[in-house]
Parts: C-alpha cells; structure tokens; sequence
C-alpha cells in the first residue's frame, strides 16, 4: 500500500503530507485510489506490484504457474546466463526481471488481478479500517488565533502534553480537566 499511495502516479491529494506507515491510517488513503484493483490499476501500479507483491517467492511462483498453463512467453525456459547461480532464488530474481521485461499484456494483467484477490490483499479488504478518509486541515490558516491568555492551569498542562508528546514520544493520551475548566482551548493552544 505504501509503495502505492507514495507514487508519482497517485494524485497528490492521495498522498499524506507526512510519511505514514501504520497500514490502517494507509487503507483510508488508499479508498480514493481505488476500491478494487482493475485493468487501469494494473496498468498504473505494475512496477510496485511486481516490486513489493511478486517478489514473495509464493505470489510470482503462483504468477508463473498461471502463466504456463496458458503458454504465455516460455517464462519458465528462457536462456540464463551461464555463470548463473542454481539456487531458486536467483532463478526467482531471473525470472522476474524478464517477467517485468515483458509488455504488459491483458493476459499479464488479468493473472496479476486474480493473484491480487485470490491472496486476500484485493484493495476491497485492503480498505477496511476505522478512520475515515483523510482531509488536512492547517489550524493556522483556518481559524482566526484569538488572543486568549491561558490560565497558569492550561498552560501547566499545555507543557505537560508537550513533553509527553514531543520529547517522551507519547503515542495517545487524555486531557482530563473538569467541566469548563477549558479543554478545547488548552488542546487548541498544543496543537498550535
């Protein structure tokens, strides 16, 4: 999904404005992209599929055996070089680098699709997640600052979320302050 989103070929407004790696912060990018992998997809993602997919031993072999049953290129008895290694996994690497040499057919396209869904990883199931799809918003330029002075309590805790977040790495916490005591604002002032 990452080599995906973070694509020259992905719209910028699908591409967060900082790097994530978290793969269901990832799947909200990827609804916009796309919601199942089709021709176009194949087409647009084939050096990421072939890069990051297929270059589990398991995908390209499955690839492989899809495509000699339909006789497609002799992929499996080309000529090697001769001071080629015989492990498998040279002849893995071998094969694929000719298998990204070929043109991208619709039979090449149409083996990529079912091996994408077949494994699991269509982007139908790679899209389920509990965010929502991504807007960014700049608190800076969307709101007017007003100039309200903090309570030395606010910014007691202003500092303390500071710390927590920015110096001690703090993933998640809670502001917890009584009723009105101002939490929106002590939040709002962090954040800025």
């Amino acid at each position: 999904m990452k080599a995906v989103i973070y694509n020259k070929a992905t719209p910028s407004s699908y591409i967060p404005e900082t790097n994530i790696s978290d793969k269901d912060q990832l799947a909200a990018y990827m609804q916009g992209i796309s919601v199942y992998p089709d021709a176009q997809f194949i087409k647009k993602y084939r050096r990421e599929i072939e890069d990051y997919f297929l270059t589990d031993g398991n995908h390209l072999q499955s690839v492989l055996r899809q495509l000699e049953n339909m006789n497609y290129g002799n992929i499996l008895n080309m000529d090697r070089p001769e001071d080629m290694d015989t492990d498998d996994e040279d002849e893995m690497d071998f094969i694929l680098i000719n298998l990204k040499q070929k043109p991208l057919s619709q039979t090449l396209i149409n083996v990529y699709l079912r091996e994408l869904a077949s494994t699991g990883l269509a982007l139908a199931e790679m899209v389920e997640t509990n965010f929502p799809a991504p807007v960014t918003i700049n608190l800076r330029e969307s709101t007017q600052k007003a100039e309200i002075n903090l309570y030395p309590y606010q910014t007691d805790a202003r500092i303390a979320m500071r710390d927590y977040f920015l110096k001690e790495g703090g993933q998640s916490g809670i502001l917890q302050m009584p009723t009105g005591s101002g939490k929106t604002l002590t939040a709002v002032y962090f954040l800025l």
